[in-house]
């Protein structure tokens, strides 16, 4: 049994400057994200089995056959999942085609049978992971830094999330991409 879930890989200049911001605040006790970790949820993560991944590859495909590439904008790195007790830092997607998530939202959950989140959906890249008792030794307690950064959504992935001692671990078991 695996845990496989479907996302949104960040671009390489995402990467990049995620990379570069995470350089910027090294001295700070987080965990960065890298690599396959950087990436939208679009379906929360179920329980599969291998022999499915093919099949699920091909109900990819279906999802996103009339779904067109759409740009998101990144404006702030803040605090999630919660003002009261945040443990992550991550960048919230603010400016993009919100028709277009969410009908490739939709599609993809009604192809893996999913039930639709009842929370508003909310594209955003976590940035950095950190404990909740190490909040105290981060400097800004506000966070709320701009930043202006933009990738083009040209495709979504079925991944393998994996969870270790050190933290989760994502795997791209399968990309398709999106219309142009």
């Amino acid at each position: 049994m695996i845990r496989v879930f479907v996302g949104i890989p960040a671009s390489e200049e995402i990467s990049k400057k995620i990379t570069k911001w995470a350089e910027d605040h090294k001295d700070w006790p987080l965990r960065f994200v890298s690599g396959t970790g950087l990436h939208i949820t679009v379906v929360q993560p179920w329980d599969a089995e291998e022999s499915q991944i093919t099949d699920y590859e091909v109900r990819c495909r279906e999802a996103v056959k009339n779904i067109k590439a759409f740009k998101i904008r990144f404006k702030e790195i803040i605090f999630g999942t919660s003002s009261k007790r945040p443990r992550l830092i991550w960048t919230m997607g603010v400016d993009y085609d919100r028709e277009m998530a969410l009908k490739l939202k939709s599609a993809a959950e009604t192809a893996f049978g999913q039930k639709p989140d009842i929370r508003p959906y909310n594209a955003h890249l976590t940035v950095a992971r950190f404990k909740e008792a190490d909040f105290e030794k981060i400097p800004n307690k506000d966070m709320h830094e701009k930043v202006d950064w933009e990738m083009t959504v040209d495709s979504i992935a079925l991944y393998e999330s994996k969870l270790l001692q050190s933290g989760a671990e994502y795997e791209i078991l399968k990309k398709i991409e999106l219309k142009r």
